[in-house]
């Protein structure tokens, strides 16, 4: 029984056949893209230990070596120039035994610049050529860590991309994203409980009993803003993820 596999052939003929186009569609968009994570920096902890809010004095396990990375993104294309967009970003590692992982969730704007060119009439001759290229730049939340242990922050975020746009409605390309994490000056020791610990001026964890709490460093969440020292700050790392990216495109503007 064929069931429905006859489609396939159908749908790519219709991609294939449709009539192409040097630059991507004004409209709505859908992208998503997987590929691969490459960590570095110092001072991340990537993983707990065997109690909970024990964890590593340094960035023990910092920083995995290599990681699944995956997206997606949405946006409006106006005038085939500029499009306004939001993304997110998981990467993980360790996915066999002590998951860790990471998340940038966000937004930004993507430009065009053959789209631009086009439309002062610089490049009008390259309009069938089925090729297109954008920069894209953005910021918004970053978290990173394994299970209740981790780090909270902001991002920015800047990439490239080149496409094949075989269709108006769909493109197929390679994109290289950079993140650059920047994570406060606390360490959640547990999410659940919302407490921590504070970080020193070289991201280590503050083991301090005359701050309170627990008597090991660990404090509630809400009171690191006046026990936690005015020098500390969170981890300094960077992410560069090359990946393969797929964009549906929907035309709203007929």
């Amino acid at each position: 029984m064929l069931g429905r596999w006859w489609l396939a052939p159908v749908v790519l003929c219709a991609v294939l056949g449709s009539p192409a186009s040097a630059r991507a569609a004004s409209g709505l968009y859908l992208q998503l893209g997987g590929g691969y994570g490459a960590w570095s920096g110092n001072e991340l902890v990537t993983r707990e230990l065997d109690e909970p809010g024990d964890v590593p004095l340094t960035g023990d396990g910092c920083c995995p070596s290599g990681s699944l990375a995956l997206q997606a993104r949405f946006g409006l294309a106006l005038f085939n120039t500029v499009a306004p967009e939001v993304f997110a970003f998981g990467s993980g590692w360790n996915l066999d035994s002590d998951q860790a992982g990471a998340a940038f969730v966000g937004g930004g704007l993507r430009f065009y610049p053959l789209g631009m060119l086009d439309l002062v009439g610089v490049i009008t001759e390259l309009a069938e050529i089925p090729f297109d290229v954008s920069l894209g730049i953005g910021a918004g939340y970053a978290i990173a860590g394994s299970d209740d242990f981790g780090y909270e922050g902001v991002v920015f975020a800047v990439d490239a991309m080149a496409e094949w746009v075989p269709s108006p409605w769909f493109s197929v390309g390679l994109k290289l994203d950079v993140f650059l994490p920047s994570y406060d000056s606390f360490a959640l020791t547990s999410r659940s409980a919302n407490e921590g610990r504070c970080l020193d001026e070289t991201a280590t964890q503050i083991f301090d009993p005359s701050l309170g709490g627990r008597g090991d460093g660990v404090i509630p969440r809400e009171q690191a803003g006046t026990l936690c020292p005015t020098n500390g700050r969170g981890p300094s790392t960077t992410v560069v993820s090359p990946q393969l990216v797929m964009t549906f495109r929907f035309d709203v503007f007929d």
